[in-house]
């Protein structure tokens, strides 16, 4: 998704105004997390299993058949994600058209000389520069959270760590 944003950036200057470009790409961000709450409610309510119970938060089994034993709803979540990224990239894939350049070499060695003067620049623009250095602090802030989730859900939770089609650990771990 990270890579697919620098792309989304870029069409941006070519969808509206440029006193409109901050508000689409704030309704995009917003969207964007808005679903990414629904989709982790989705997850939790009715599909991800407890490690005790094997119930979902709403106390029922994994919908759509999913067996707890072998922590299929928990293992659903990157094809369910992957699915649900795609759903919704598809109107962006019908209606905003990419504008042509020219060729594809030209273009590239276009770009890489803009970017060359805007790095070179950014001494003069300091509200840029600023920027880019939070968002570099932020997004390295988040995949701290992200790369260390796993080991609060183990550590704080009590989540234990299973291999794909480890029902025995599942098994084990109810007995307890």
């Amino acid at each position: 998704m990270e890579f697919t944003t620098i792309f989304t950036n870029a069409l941006l200057p070519g969808l509206a105004a440029r006193e409109e470009i901050g508000r689409i790409s704030g309704t995009g961000y917003a969207f964007g997390y808005l679903g990414g709450v629904v989709a982790l409610a989705f997850m939790l309510l009715l599909l991800a299993e407890n490690t005790e119970t094997g119930r979902t938060l709403l106390g029922i089994s994994p919908i759509f058949g999913l067996d707890p034993e072998s922590r299929q709803g928990t293992r659903a979540a990157g094809p369910f994600v992957a699915i649900w990224y795609a759903v919704f990239m598809i109107p962006f894939l019908l209606w905003v058209k990419e504008p042509r350049y020219g060729p594809p070499a030209q273009s590239v060695k276009t770009a890489l000389k803009g970017l060359g003067t805007l790095i070179a620049g950014l001494r003069h623009r300091r509200s840029l520069a600023s920027w880019l250095l939070s968002s570099m602090f932020a997004r390295d802030a988040l995949n701290a959270l992200y790369s260390f989730g796993g080991v609060y859900a183990a550590a704080v939770l009590g989540w234990p760590v299973f291999l794909a089609g480890s029902s025995a650990s599942f098994r084990h771990s109810r007995q307890r």
